[in-house]
């Protein structure tokens, strides 16, 4: 599988009458083209100064203090599809149609009464970086790249054609806003996308007949190496492009907790460090997991900057109609963005909104090639029977997993994965989720028994942490009524394997200083360190409210807690985070009650959650945000979700 903006010659950029030979001398005739070439030159106005004087701006924007960030809204009159029909592609795809009533119906109730009506369509589908990182999981490398190409090359008006039985070559062609921002680069121009198709960089190759660079990230030592000038362009959630060098498809190590990885944000930085404005074009700045907290960081250091927002409407004539928002961090007026209102109202100076229609607002700007050539990918039709087929059960179950919406996993579905042969590949993967469904469902000693046979087949550190973690769960969160002999024994063994995690922390915390690297395995140790302590701390007082033997080790754990919050940050590791924090939040809550400031933290990992849609997570928040407020409002909310995600253990709980 390929994918090549094809090489072609210098396409012709002049009109016909521009390019008549008339019978003069060399001189002469050197003489003219160069003239026509200025005049030509001349005639292209910068985007920026259009849009400049659009917002009566008069030198507020310019080239060298701009950025111009765009999305997948630029593409689509190139027939690629938007966000929201990409997932639901893959919800037909796989046969989860019933995850779109889900967030149409039941969580909009949910977004409406935590934020706001304007919330609604900011949260309206789950993150695509979350669905792709579940289906990369599942798939082989070779199937997830075929799957990235055959899901975004879906649209009948695509050209393609048969180049043998198992290989189709699809070509897409790129469109104005390509070519305009294209065009901007050319200029000296900064432009971020978060794009992955390679349709800007076909379109300076039409214009330039020049390969346009590409910085894709995460960024790689390569990269960081190459002092070339050339004019590039950055793709901050990977490419298509095929290059060993280049990340291929959806890149989900941009799935990040807080902001982008230190090399990622040291280079973002050097490109913000002068600019003043955002310029977003087909984007909807929804990306809350990396390029919105890195704004937010990046920005709040006593600096503001205005923002452009490019918003597509179709019955825009020639004049773009312009609404501007002054001194937006100031204005109590809410903004018609949630995520404008909610992540980066106080480092906004001035909000300005553009409706614009490409086809006839940006026209003026720039004249097209005569003949556009195109990019060319191939998808190889022999693998879609593997994923759409034999392995479809298994990526459904993995998407509800990575969605936290396991229950919503039909019972005559799982037999039938159960029914497979256990010499079938997929029944491991059959048995990994039997153990997250028993462990939902709180069917820990099972798990026990299962992690246990794991971890003696092969012994790591990956399965003894394992190991710990279910025995903990087992120990601590069981029915008093159930394994009242065996609980002791468990409990023995829980405490020597305490010790060893003890030992082991110290000794990977030397290590992680001798070679300045943690592994991810550093993290979920360190958090064991304190999980036994934490949950006998927790049950303590919970049933006799000692408040004596909460103050006495509650602020080590809490170090502990922190700590271990430091690690999963650094190693990136998502689940473990949204875990810490849930415990970071139960130990400040233990330790000093209520206060304005813990729930307000508490909805921000609410948000986290919902960002990243894990929704067993946000039950067992709002379960706990009741047990904070007792407000019936928020136990009702509670109830709306359990019933939606049909979580009959959390159910169980708050009744």
């Amino acid at each position: 599988m390929t994918s090549r903006c094809i090489q072609t010659k210098r396409p012709n950029l002049f009109p016909p009458s521009l390019l008549h030979v008339h019978r003069r001398s060399e001189k002469s005739r050197h003489f003219l083209c160069c003239h026509e070439l200025c005049l030509f030159l001349c005639s292209i106005m910068s985007i920026i100064k259009y849009l400049d004087g659009i917002i009566g701006g008069n030198g507020v924007l310019t080239l060298d203090n701009s950025v111009i960030v765009s999305g997948a809204g630029i593409s689509i009159n190139s027939c690629l599809p938007s966000g929201y029909s990409l997932i639901n592609r893959i919800y037909k795809d796989f046969n989860i149609n019933e995850l779109g009533k889900f967030y149409e119906k039941d969580f909009q109730k949910i977004v409406s009464k935590l934020y706001s009506n304007a919330a609604n369509e900011f949260f309206s589908q789950p993150r695509l970086e979350v669905i792709f990182n579940g289906i990369s999981e599942v798939l082989s490398p070779d199937e997830y790249r075929n799957y990235i190409f055959d899901v975004f090359l879906q649209d009948v008006n695509l050209r393609h054609q048969r180049i043998s039985e198992s290989l189709t070559r699809y070509s897409v062609a790129p469109n104005y806003n390509h070519f305009l921002l294209a065009e901007f680069i050319h200029q000296g121009g900064t432009c971020l996308t978060f794009n992955f198709d390679e349709l800007i960089e076909c379109a300076y190759k039409n214009l330039y007949n020049q390969e346009l660079k590409v910085i894709s990230f995460p960024i790689n030592d390569a990269v960081e190496k190459d002092d070339s000038t050339r004019k590039r362009i950055y793709k901050l959630h990977g490419t298509f492009h095929n290059n060993d060098l280049i990340n291929v498809g959806i890149d989900t190590r941009s799935l990040h907790i807080n902001g982008f990885p230190d090399k990622d944000s040291e280079l973002l930085s050097s490109i913000l460090e002068s600019k003043q404005n955002l310029i977003f074009i087909g984007y909807s700045v929804s990306d809350s997991l990396d390029f919105l907290p890195f704004l937010s960081s990046y920005f709040r250091k006593g600096r503001k900057f205005n923002v452009v927002f490019l918003r597509f409407d179709p019955k825009q004539t020639m004049n773009p109609a312009v609404s501007t928002l002054r001194d937006f961090s100031n204005n109590s007026t809410p903004c018609d963005y949630f995520q404008i209102d909610y992540y980066l109202k106080q480092i906004i100076a001035d909000l300005y909104i553009i409706n614009y229609c490409p086809d006839h607002s940006l026209k003026p700007l720039i004249q097209l090639p005569e003949q556009i050539h195109e990019c060319s990918y191939q998808v190889d039709d022999s693998l879609k029977s593997g994923y759409r087929n034999q392995r479809s059960r298994i990526v459904k179950l993995k998407l509800l997993e990575t969605l936290g919406l396991l229950n919503r996993f039909g019972k005559e579905e799982l037999n039938q994965i159960s029914a497979l042969p256990k010499t079938d590949p997929l029944y491991a993967d059959y048995l990994h989720y039997d153990f997250y469904k028993k462990n939902i469902e709180g069917h820990y000693g099972d798990n026990v028994l299962y992690t246990l046979k794991l971890f003696l087949n092969k012994p790591s550190l990956r399965d003894y942490n394992s190991l710990f973690g279910i025995l903990n769960e087992y120990v601590f969160l069981t029915k008093l009524n159930k394994s009242i002999i065996i609980r002791p024994f468990a409990l023995l063994i829980l405490l020597l394997m305490w010790v060893t995690i003890l030992v082991i922390d110290k000794f990977l915390t030397v290590k992680n200083k001798l070679s300045h690297e943690m592994s991810p395995n550093t993290a979920s140790t360190k958090r064991h360190t304190y999980l036994p302590l934490f949950r006998l701390l927790r049950g303590i007082n919970m049933v006799f409210h000692d408040r004596i033997f909460t103050k006495v080790f509650g602020k080590w754990l809490l170090k502990r807690i922190n700590q271990s919050k430091k690690a999963s940050i650094a190693v990136n590791d998502l689940k473990l985070y949204r875990f810490i924090e849930k415990e970071r939040l139960r130990m400040e809550y233990m330790l000093n009650g209520k206060s304005p400031e813990l729930l307000e933290q508490l909805l921000d990992l609410v948000t986290l959650n919902i960002d990243t849609n894990y929704f067993v997570d946000i039950v067992n928040l709002f379960r706990f945000k009741f047990e904070i407020t007792g407000n019936e409002e928020d136990r009702l909310l509670c109830l709306d979700l359990i019933k939606s995600t049909e979580d009959e253990l959390n159910r169980g709980k708050i009744s």
